[in-house]
């Protein structure tokens, strides 16, 4: 392929999507070396972890004021103008947005394609209309689960022949879940915002009849605010916090089973890197979550998302120790079909398309 590819995320830190962007980019720069990874903001994690010879440039415009912003939205529109030959992939909405207006500056402009990895909030009337600009001039719209796609559809009246659904991809762990433990543990991976929904699962934690440990990993802006909540409820021996510092997620396998209490989702990285490890998994029936967790086969989905309901499916899967290992046996196998060979080659087939 002779086009450059130049893959745009807004902030460098260790979140789903921008971790998912790096390793997709690590796995296309085999392929093609033409790639590159712009960030617009300062260097933080995803520069640090980034190992390869993959080209990284840090253009900061997020979390700046706003003399920094205008001055670095001006540098993204020079160095956009510079470009030839170059099919640009952004991901999520800021990302896309300013470069879709600082391709507006070119006569000739280039190619982008937008990336859909979860529900869009409503922006207010004017991002609104720029963002369906944005979605209607971009050559395709990448979405990582089927409903992502209908919903992108229906709101910004997209043609069908736009979208295309391409999953998120997951590495091959250096080892996984062992369901034969004295203490049982279970692991919820989610950064710590509104809708991750950790109070419910906070508020479930005293209705239980089994005795179980939770490790909570993340960063984000309730942190603390959950850290007073556990206090006040005794459960300091119960609920741990944790940062995950490293790319890897093998820690996950130093668990029984994975807890997803989160009120929305397009396709969770976080539950295909726990059944990756072979985990089962509790989790809401929402988003894509029901192609990764398959009720009753690999964890249980419940459509009925209460403290009472996420107690009983705690209890049910934490006193039966060969459901979790049929369960988690189950998880592998199911992760097994979102390998990067297949997300690579999905997104090549796109880029050449076009």
């Amino acid at each position: 392929m002779k086009k450059k590819i130049i893959f745009v995320i807004g902030l460098s830190k260790l979140g789903g999507t921008e971790l998912q962007t790096l390793k997709l980019c690590q796995n296309i720069a085999v392929i093609n070396p033409r790639i590159e990874l712009w960030i617009l903001s300062g260097k933080g994690i995803i520069n640090e972890i980034n190992k390869t010879t993959l080209v990284v440039r840090n253009i900061p415009i997020a979390n700046e004021k706003p003399f920094r912003k205008i001055l670095n939205f001006y540098k993204l529109v020079q160095f956009v103008r510079k470009e030839e030959n170059v099919i640009f992939h952004t991901q999520l909405p800021m990302a896309s947005i300013l470069v879709f207006i600082a391709n507006r500056f070119r006569k000739t402009r280039h190619t982008q394609v937008v990336g859909v990895r979860g529900r869009i909030s409503d922006r207010g009337l004017m991002k609104e209309l720029i963002l369906r600009k944005c979605f209607r001039a971009a050559e395709k719209i990448i979405c990582n689960s089927e409903h992502l796609a209908h919903d992108v559809k229906e709101r910004f009246l997209i043609p069908q022949s736009k979208l295309i659904t391409i999953h998120n991809g997951v590495d091959t762990p250096n080892k996984y879940a062992k369901q034969k433990n004295k203490k049982l543990s279970a692991v919820v991976l989610a950064n710590f915002i509104p809708y991750k929904g950790h109070t419910r699962l906070l508020e479930a934690i005293p209705k239980l009849k089994n005795k179980i440990s939770f490790t909570f990993y993340g960063q984000g802006v309730l942190k603390e605010s959950l850290i007073e909540k556990v206090k006040e409820m005794g459960l300091e021996k119960t609920v741990l916090f944790a940062e995950s510092k490293s790319e890897s997620k093998d820690f996950l396998a130093d668990y029984q089973m994975g807890i997803h209490p989160s009120e929305t989702e397009g396709l969770s990285n976080a539950i295909l890197e726990e059944i990756s490890h072979g985990l089962p998994v509790i989790a809401q029936n929402i988003g894509g979550n029901h192609l990764l967790v398959k009720n009753r086969e690999n964890g249980l989905l419940l459509n009925e998302f209460n403290p009472e309901s996420l107690a009983r499916a705690i209890d049910s899967l934490s006193g039966d120790e060969k459901v979790r290992t049929k369960m988690g046996q189950k998880s592998i196998e199911i992760a097994q079909d979102y390998n990067w060979k297949n997300c690579v080659e999905r997104h090549m087939k796109c880029y050449e398309s076009l």
